[in-house]
């Protein structure tokens, strides 16, 4: 039986495909109704070792073709102390993304100095995803972490909404029990991060996989960065922008 004793990932999961069955459709995910397959490696705190990080990632890899895994949205990062070359996780992710696997992880939430992008979002591979303050062209939150990386990478790569998302609420949770202040009608929970702006983005890699099912990881990275809107801030902060989806959607229907 699935459980989360920390709250974070119920409300990510919902964040993708929630089908807002519990607020008439106002709280819907991205993609709602996704197939997720979920995989815990934090405790109850939100704290894990990496080992465990890793071997997570490891088993979409083994079970990607029995679950047909092909989105990995990793809303968990820890301070960047080495290049990629030599980062275990980074590592990770890019065997998934080799593997076939679209990977998207968030920036980290230690902004706004540079130099603060978290790994495994320092990987010039997968999508790194910081945070916006609102659906438009508000800005990026002053917490989103910004690059350039370790290595002197650009990062983020994107930016999506991560402020005063609701999603979904698990009850008698650590977050739940300790952010009573955060619920929102019952069902939902009211959280901010670039861990809320990542499984955005991965809903809508969702979404153009269903419109497109053979794109690539490498495809679906250029088709999303090339749709985003320039918030005019140094790439550091915005990466290529604000992630569009519709824009993004309108040049897959051209092809």
């Amino acid at each position: 039986m699935p459980y989360d004793d920390n709250g974070h990932g119920t409300h990510c999961a919902g964040c993708i495909a929630a089908d807002g069955r519990c607020s008439a459709g106002r709280y819907q995910g991205i993609a709602p109704n996704a197939n997720l397959v979920v995989v815990k490696v934090l405790n109850r705190y939100g704290h894990g070792a990496l080992s465990d990080v890793i071997s997570g990632i490891d088993w979409c890899i083994e079970h990607k073709d029995i679950y047909r895994i092909r989105i990995l949205s990793m809303s968990i990062g820890s301070q960047a102390l080495e290049p990629p070359d030599e980062d275990p996780v980074v590592q990770a992710v890019e065997r998934a993304w080799a593997a076939g696997i679209f990977v998207v992880t968030a920036a980290g939430n230690e902004g706004p100095g540079l130099g603060t992008v978290a790994t495994p979002g320092i990987s010039s591979t997968v999508v790194t995803v910081g945070a916006g303050e609102g659906r438009l062209k508000e800005g990026v939150a002053a917490f989103s972490s910004r690059g350039p990386t370790i290595h002197g990478a650009l990062k983020p790569d994107v930016i999506a909404p991560g402020v005063n998302i609701i999603s979904l609420r698990a009850p008698r949770s650590f977050q739940d029990k300790f952010g009573q202040r955060d619920r929102r009608d019952g069902a939902y929970f009211n959280a901010t991060g670039t861990s809320m702006a990542t499984p955005i983005v991965a809903g809508i890699a969702a979404q153009l996989l269903e419109k497109a099912p053979a794109l690539t990881p490498d495809e679906l990275k250029t088709l999303l960065c090339q749709s985003c809107e320039t918030m005019e801030l140094p790439s550091s902060t915005e990466g290529h922008g604000l992630i569009n989806a519709e824009q993004a959607l309108a040049t897959l229907s051209k092809k």
